[in-house]
């Protein structure tokens, strides 16, 4: 019960914290709202203020459990002072008393089932390995350090931001409570958006849709960021409307602050921002009023909330839109030809079946991570009501914020636009006596627990019961956490010994937010993809550089050489292991002078000088004419051979060689090399684990659905790994770079 306590403390301290702030800005600037409308909007301003706050001092590594809650307290204390936390304005007129009825025993219900979830153990699949991960990075380390290894780190993070509060309070069923919070101010927002329009049954309906539909609450009570990023562009399209009507100066600065807010929270969100200030500027010039300075005052306020995430991604790893446009602004950090791919599987989720999207987001959930709810199939049919003058802004909303989803497919990336589909639906269909009522408890009813797998997939990703004796902790948390997280035993046997200062390189995520050492996965940085490019180098024949490429020209003294590729194959990385360069059949010594220059991927152009059979140098990207790898010599060398080991993957030839003389003539002088076959060197495996530790590898995790598993089990000492421990199909392996006694005999 001691840590219910503390969950809740550290819950109900963050969201009385960003209320606190956000009445502060409405009464500062004189917002006119209704009674009912205050606290969410407070919220949603608040978060966005208070998420700002926490960036400022996780830059300045000032995170520490004492000045957050200081911070906290001198907030709270200040808006008690200025008696901020009393409600004003007139009162929406009552309800209806069948929607009264309704709309109470739908959040009674629901609410139960989601507060539970929220308070027991977090076991969400990104919520325990990113979103807290990173959260108990930022917390231990005490803020922003350099994160290299993992791309989640480069994203905008102001969700994490707000879980810092409840975590140093809670840890991290208060971080997921957090963003439960905005799973209640979405629906109640849709809500008095009806009342306010008149469309009463309208907004009772599309907040019963939005509240209930599975995916969006299963979402909601986990340390995700999904439900938040959809209140905070509602919340947006919520003010531009309210500004549409009253032309209040102070809701342009609420304006800015949310499409800020809203970027900051995720990256598909961006489209708040133009979308506020399109609207802005149509309605000025409309009325033949100047638009620049609103416009301007909405987009730099914005910025204040936008650019400290650019500018840390730009100092960080070269790139402000980092892990993303990489052609743009090329790096040592995430390769081109990863996100590529990236992009290739978040758009198809590994099938073509486009025309099935709709049942799968609606129905079926298993493949695409969750689902809405079959009442969802309804909603395109809101798309009828475009001649109601009140629902062309939904609708036009619905089509601009469903523009991103293509990108990524999964059903959670539906849950942005979802409120206006339901709120153009419900105007379309809220002038049919009871209809409204009767969708609405139907969806209801499909969408609680036990009614999902009558029409389900098996495996979908959704809440199962009311799991309160976790959420109390009557009963023990690592049995839940045990039972529903399949990694979480090598996490807890990692958190206990392994030092917080060691490295683990793994395949797959794993809880990362429940042990302290650092976690390189291997898809998720170009640091990892070199580690797993090192690994295959031993496991994948067709990465085993048995390839030679052997380029023979006349004797000349050269000042540099130059290998440029001429094929244009870009499904074909570029890659050699070794770059060698002869003289009367004598390898030329290698030499810290030589200026090693390759394009693209300068940064890694030493891997194929560094005699390692297990490293090579890749493009990382396909191949194209011009791509080139070049050796610049301090002083004049005589050169008749330069030979490539090269892995079988590559297509034989295609390469023209060229040098330049001492004063700068340039010469052709191969591009027909002869191909040949090597065996492959001994000691290889070893090879690859120096390679491991010389970038910084301590440890080592493999589970036996990675390619390997089977040679690393039985041939460990050649490799020169120990055994540390095995849970379940993990096996965890201290890289130590020796033979033991009883391999050397």
């Amino acid at each position: 019960m001691g840590q219910a306590l503390y969950i809740l403390l550290g819950f109900s301290a963050t969201v009385a914290v960003t209320f606190g702030i956000g009445q502060i800005i409405l009464a500062r600037f004189k917002v006119e709202l209704f009674r009912q409308e205050q606290p969410a909007i407070a919220i949603v301003l608040g978060s966005a203020i208070w998420s700002f706050v926490v960036f400022m001092l996780a830059a300045s590594r000032l995170i520490h459990k004492g000045v957050l809650i200081a911070l906290a307290v001198a907030i709270l204390y200040f808006a008690w002072k200025k008696q901020c936390f009393r409600l004003s304005g007139e009162s929406f007129p009552p309800l209806p008393k069948h929607w009264k009825y309704v709309l109470c025993s739908v959040g009674v219900v629901f609410g139960v089932l989601y507060v539970s979830n929220a308070m027991a153990p977090e076991i969400s699949p990104d919520g325990v390995s990113y979103h807290l991960g990173l959260t108990a990075r930022y917390y231990r380390e005490h803020g922003f350090r350099p994160i290299i290894t993992n791309m989640y780190a480069n994203l905008s993070q102001a969700m994490e931001m707000l879980f810092l509060l409840p975590f140093a309070i809670g840890r991290h069923s208060a971080a997921a409570m957090m963003h439960m919070t905005f799973l209640w101010l979405l629906p109640w927002l849709i809500l008095c958006y009806g009342r306010r329009t008149g469309a009463i049954s309208a907004g009772a309906l599309a907040a019963i849709l939005i509240f209930c539909s599975p995916v969006i609450g299963i979402d909601g009570i986990s340390a995700y960021n999904d439900v938040a990023t959809a209140t905070a562009i509602f919340t947006v399209f919520y003010l531009v409307q309210l500004w549409k009507q009253q032309r209040q100066d102070s809701l342009l600065i609420c304006l800015g602050l949310t499409a800020g807010f809203a970027f900051a929270l995720k990256y598909t969100a961006f489209l708040a921002l133009p979308y506020a200030l399109v609207t802005i500027i149509k309605e000025l010039h409309r009325d033949k009023k100047p638009w620049l300075t609103p416009a301007l005052k909405v987009a730099a306020i914005a910025s204040v909330l936008i650019l400290p995430w650019l500018i840390k991604n730009t100092v960080t790893v070269g790139n402000p839109f980092s892990p993303f446009l990489n052609s743009i602004f090329p790096n040592h950090f995430i390769h081109i030809w990863f996100e590529k791919s990236y992009k290739m599987n978040m758009a198809s989720y590994g099938s073509p079946d486009f025309w099935r999207l709709p049942l799968e987001v609606t129905s079926g959930g298993q493949r695409l991570g969750g689902l809405l709810g079959p009442m969802f199939l309804l909603l395109p049919l809101g798309l009828l009501g475009l001649r109601n003058r009140a629902a062309r802004p939904l609708i036009l909303a619905a089509l601009l914020f469903t523009l991103p989803y293509p990108a990524n497919i999964g059903t959670r990336f539906l849950i942005p636009a979802a409120p206006f589909w339901a709120l153009s639906f419900g105007l379309l269909i809220e002038i049919v006596p009871y209809l409204p009522v009767t969708i609405a408890l139907l969806h209801a009813a499909l969408s609680w627990p036990d009614s999902i797998p009558l029409y389900s997939e098996r495996y979908v990703w959704r809440l199962h019961r009311i799991p309160w004796h976790h959420a109390l902790r009557i009963k023990p948390e690592d049995d839940y956490l045990g039972r529903h997280i399949g990694s979480y035993a090598i996490s807890r046997e990692i958190d206990k010994i392994i030092p917080a200062d060691k490295t683990i390189f793994a395949f797959d995520q794993i809880a990362e937010a429940y042990f302290k050492p650092k976690l390189a996965v291997g898809f998720q940085s170009a640091y990892g993809e070199r580690i797993i490019d090192i690994f295959h180098s031993v496991q994948i024949p067709a990465y085993q550089p048995t390839g030679r490429t052997t380029f023979r020209f006349p004797a000349q003294q050269l000042k540099r050489i130059r290998l440029t590729q001429t094929a244009d194959l870009p499904n074909e990385k570029w890659s050699m292991a070794e770059f060698r360069i002869f003289s009367k059949e004598r390898e030329l010594p290698r030499s810290a002078q030589w200026r090693l220059r390759a394009s693209p991927n300068w940064w890694d152009v030493a891997m194929a000088f560094d005699n390692s059979p297990a490293t090579r140098w890749s493009s990382w990207e396909g191949k194209r004419p011009g791509m080139f790898i070049e050796v610049d010599f301090p002083e004049l060398q005589r050169v008749d051979k330069v030979m490539l080991e090269v892995s079988r993957d590559q297509t034989p030839g295609l390469m023209m060689l060229e040098g330049w003389d001492q004063y700068g003539n340039k010469y052709q002088l191969s591009n027909s090399p002869k191909e040949s076959v090597i065996d492959p060197p001994e000691g290889w495996r070893m090879s690859a684990t120096h390679a491991m530790m010389e970038r910084g590898v301590d440890y080592f995790l493999i589970t036996n659905t990675n390619h390997g598993y089977m040679d690393v089990m039985k041939n460990a000492k050649y490799w020169g790994m120990e055994l540390v421990t095995v849970k379940g199909y993990y096996r965890l392996y201290k890289l130590t770079g020796k033979l033991p006694e009883d391999a050397k005999r």
